[in-house]
């Protein structure tokens, strides 16, 4: 008959987790991505929760104090700053195409609080009105994905571009004023 062979797996230990071991993983992390607060103290928890279970004496509500610590001074410090992230995050996502609400759920995703986030785009609209930055978001998506009067195959059903356009977070009529636009001459 037929034998089975089976790998062995190693499975690493984690190294124990220390005051300096967490600072260690936040530069880390900070130096790779623009993170949030949030962002930062979800991935910082989860080391924690990792080297909880592998470790069972460790102390995990001083653990927390570090990370809460860590975090504290980094803001002070200005290398973790939710308000310069959802600004920049903001301008990128209008230029891209993206709705408001849709820029409001992934900021909300990365630990951004609402209210900073209303703020910043207050900010953002200038002297224009959300609904006129939304229409632009609106037709840049649809330039993008070949809607409404940019699209290529001309036999295309209209109400299944609609539909497209509200799916993306815009709002009925904005979707219909994009999808209807006369092309500019720029």
């Amino acid at each position: 008959m037929f034998e089975t062979r089976q790998k062995k797996i190693k499975v690493r230990k984690p190294k124990p987790l220390n005051k300096e071991r967490l600072e260690f993983l936040a530069l880390r992390y900070i130096t790779r991505y623009a993170a949030t607060r949030g962002m930062l103290g979800r991935t910082l928890q989860r080391h924690i929760d990792k080297a909880a279970y592998a470790d069972k004496e460790l102390d995990k509500n001083m653990a927390v104090q570090w990370k809460e610590a860590i975090l504290n001074r980094y803001e002070e410090k200005n290398w973790i700053n939710d308000g310069d992230l959802t600004k920049r995050y903001i301008e990128h996502a209008q230029h891209s195409g993206l709705s408001k609400q849709k820029m409001q759920q992934k900021l909300m995703s990365k630990g951004v609080d609402k209210n900073l986030i209303q703020e910043k785009m207050i900010e953002a609209v200038d002297e224009s009105s959300f609904d006129e930055m939304d229409l632009k978001s609106a037709q840049i998506f649809a330039k993008k994905k070949s809607l409404g009067i940019y699209r290529k195959n001309k036999d295309a059903d209209p109400k299944k571009e609609l539909a497209k356009m509200c799916r993306a977070g815009f709002s009925f009529e904005t979707a219909r004023k994009a999808l209807n636009a006369e092309i500019d001459e720029d």
